[in-house]
């Protein structure tokens, strides 16, 4: 039995779970020998343990290869990781570099659709006028879109223009805040459209404070539209303006000139204090309608009548009593004779 323990001092040393295992063996074997067991038998199992060692060994070989290799796979995959992130980065890179080229080319294309629209409309240093038609000039305070054809109003928004010429156009409708672009209007000239009383709202004229010169010949009107107290002259000729009422010029006081000619006004259709408003008015041309007698109530102020044209058989006594600043009256083409002037007929005038 000393033998088999001398046989492996080296399996009493090693230190491993193996090594343990057969001193296990190894006193088994004592205890056999001592008892007369099967020495040969033991052998047998202790060469199947050599074996067992010998490929656990071996396994653990492959196992530290493995890991090492696992290791290098893993460097390898960093490295791969690296270089996807790298190329993640230049893409991200160029995506951005793409980016700032389109929104470049964003703002190159909203600046020529800027140019584009400026080109289309006419713009000055004080505002802009979208979609003016491009027959219309522009030029010293001024925009003339004289017989063009023109059948709606522009959006005109400009401070700098004082004088608007639409004349002998097309327009049937006049927005209620067609002219809010353009506060500071002096002179607007809308003659030879298609008007009447619905295509003006209320306050489309009465808004423009600074208005002094409003001409609307040639259109359908049948009432005077509300004005503003800043008016000076106003041209309504060859209308069909049938009446005029006590409150159809209230508030002109500043009125220096009154054109009616071509209407259908006759002396009782117009109210005894149709002008009464009227307190510095000095040209009224009343030419060319149905009067048959001079009208009741004519200003004060009044120096020059003209009622040429129309159907007057006599001039009775006192009408032009007031009239005391007259300087022009203009009776021409009527039915006056010799005894159509009453004896008083001219007795205050100058």
């Amino acid at each position: 039995m000393g033998s088999v323990f001398l046989g492996w001092p080296a399996l009493l040393t090693h230190q491993t779970p193996l090594g343990r295992t057969l001193a296990v063996w190894v006193e088994l074997a004592s205890v056999l020998a001592r008892r007369g067991g099967a020495t040969g038998k033991l052998n047998t199992i202790l060469n199947e343990l050599r074996e067992e060692k010998k490929r656990l060994l071996d396994l653990e070989s492959e196992s530290d290869e493995q890991v090492k290799k696992k290791r290098e796979d893993d460097d390898d995959d960093d490295d791969e990781e690296e270089e996807e992130d790298e190329e993640e980065e230049e893409e991200e890179e160029e995506e951005e570099e793409e980016e700032e080229e389109g929104e470049e080319e964003g703002q190159e294309e909203e600046e020529e659709e800027e140019n584009e629209a400026a080109n289309n409309s006419t713009a000055s240093r004080d505002g802009f006028t979208d979609l003016l038609p491009e027959e219309c000039q522009l030029g010293g305070g001024r925009i003339s879109c004289k017989d063009i054809g023109m059948s709606h109003l522009p959006i005109i928004t400009d401070l700098s223009i004082t004088i608007l010429e639409l004349s002998g156009n097309n327009l049937t409708r006049l927005p209620p805040r067609g002219f809010s672009g353009l506060p500071n209007l002096e002179e607007v000239d809308l003659s030879r459209n298609l008007l009447d009383d619905s295509s003006i709202s209320p306050n489309l004229f009465v808004n423009l404070t600074k208005l002094k010169r409003l001409t609307l010949d040639g259109n359908d009107l049948v009432t005077i539209p509300r004005l503003p107290p800043s008016l000076e002259e106003l041209r309504i000729n060859d209308n069909k303006i049938n009446q005029l009422l006590s409150q159809s010029f209230k508030g002109l006081s500043n009125l220096l000139l009154l054109e009616l000619t071509g209407n259908i006004l006759y002396e009782g259709s117009v109210e005894l204090w149709a002008f009464r408003p009227l307190k510095v008015l000095k040209h009224l041309k009343l030419d060319n309608n149905r009067f048959s007698s001079i009208p009741n109530g004519l200003p004060r102020s009044l120096e020059d009548l003209r009622m040429s044209h129309n159907q007057i058989v006599e001039v009775q006594d006192h009408v032009l009593n007031k009239s005391v600043h007259l300087r022009v009256l203009d009776l021409s083409y009527n039915l006056l004779r010799e005894n159509s002037f009453y004896p008083g007929a001219w007795i205050n005038l100058p």
